[in-house]
């Protein structure tokens, strides 16, 4: 009797929490840290080419030492080793070409970073047609795939930072995303208890409080409704900031006991865009729009923010300390830095600790004025 050809090993490589690679159920002995943080980019950047030296730049934090080349190859030996063990073929699966670039030729379901991209894109895709049952089936289904904070365990660096920052926020994004179509589903009254979990832990944070709102609301407890939209204005007065239009409107809306708008279109970043570049492409340079039409570029020398006239972009407003942040290029990464200011740097309702890294898309709310970061177009 001919027997069909054996089924390769099932490969899962995790980076959305500790990272581990898994063949067949069984973790594998991946090493040290750094062994670690370079699997980590090679996911990141799965099926693309990197080369030595930009790999040892990121996974060295720009200070890789003279003998990198072969630190790489021994590395990329220790997790070959282990991938034959586990009878996966591992030159097929981590790849060096004649040049000596790396590769990891993996599928996008193999790592969990893959398989929360590709759930989120199903969940967009049937929000657009108006499945919002099936889109929040799906964002759950992307949130699953989390174990812990991404690259938990990692040194922090440049890479580890970024990409950290960045996947948190789309975690938050995606779970924010699932619970508007819970409620536009008809399932406010189920997310209540959830929702007033994460206000506390994220105080500060206006969509959630927005969500619990209208969660109390079309659960036709209005009167708590109320209580929140007060609870938030004390949150956000104890910070001297003022609520957002959206919370003022929402607010109304409850006194005058209106409906609720419909869930607003959901926007969410990808990892990897479009074009296929990754979190490791240099941004190059980036523009920030202030809300009054001004538009600055910021290049490698940096620029400041703040309220005293030597700085780089002057907002003449009374919650903006004198010298208030500082935006960065620092390698390939764009980072936002509070300068020790009265009133905090909020990075899409956030307040950064220190700082924080910027991608297209991001707001960022500075005493009473908010600026959105945005790529030059190409």
């Amino acid at each position: 009797m001919t027997t069909g050809a054996a089924t390769p090993p099932a490969v899962d490589v995790r980076v959305l929490g500790p990272v581990r690679w898994y063949v067949s159920g069984r973790p594998l002995a991946i090493g040290g840290p750094l062994t670690r943080a370079m699997l980590a980019v090679l996911v990141v950047n799965r099926r693309n080419v990197i080369s030595p030296t930009r790999l040892a730049n990121t996974i060295w934090d720009g200070d890789p030492p003279p003998s990198f080349r072969a630190n790489l190859h021994n590395r990329v030996a220790e997790l070959r080793a282990a991938l034959q063990a586990a009878e996966v073929a591992a030159t097929t699966m981590l790849q060096t070409d004649s040049s000596g670039n790396y590769c990891l030729d993996i599928r996008d379901e193999d790592c969990d970073l893959g398989r929360f991209e590709r759930a989120r894109t199903v969940a967009m895709a049937a929000f657009d047609i108006g499945d919002h049952e099936r889109a929040a089936e799906h964002f759950l289904e992307a949130l699953g795939e989390w174990s812990g904070a991404a690259l938990d365990g990692l040194p922090m660096s440049t890479f580890v930072e970024a990409f950290s920052a960045h996947m948190d926020e789309e975690r938050q994004r995606t779970l924010e995303a699932r619970l508007d179509l819970e409620i536009a589903a008809g399932r406010a009254a189920e997310v209540i208890g959830e929702l007033r979990a994460l206000t506390a832990r994220h105080p500060l944070r206006e969509t959630l409080w927005v969500q619990l709102i209208t969660a109390l609301y079309a659960a036709g407890r209005h009167g708590d409704a109320l209580g929140a939209c007060r609870a938030v204005r004390g949150v956000l007065r104890e910070q001297g900031m003022d609520p957002s239009d959206r919370l003022a409107g929402l607010e109304q809306h409850i006194l005058r006991h209106e409906p609720l708008p419909s869930p607003r279109r959901i926007r969410l970043r990808l990892t990897v865009d479009s074009d296929g570049s990754t979190l490791l492409e240099t941004l190059g340079h980036i523009l920030l729009y202030v809300e009054d039409g001004r538009r600055f570029e910021v290049t490698g020398a940096g620029m400041t923010i703040g309220r005293s006239a030597d700085n780089d972009i002057r907002l003449e407003d009374a919650k903006t300390s004198r010298r208030h942040a500082k935006v960065t290029v620092d390698g390939e990464v764009v980072l936002i830095e509070d300068r020790d200011s009265a009133n905090g740097v909020y990075v899409n309702d956030r307040r950064i600790r220190g700082r924080a890294s910027l991608v297209h898309g991001d707001r960022i709310r500075i005493g009473s004025v908010t600026l959105e970061v945005r790529r030059p177009l190409a």
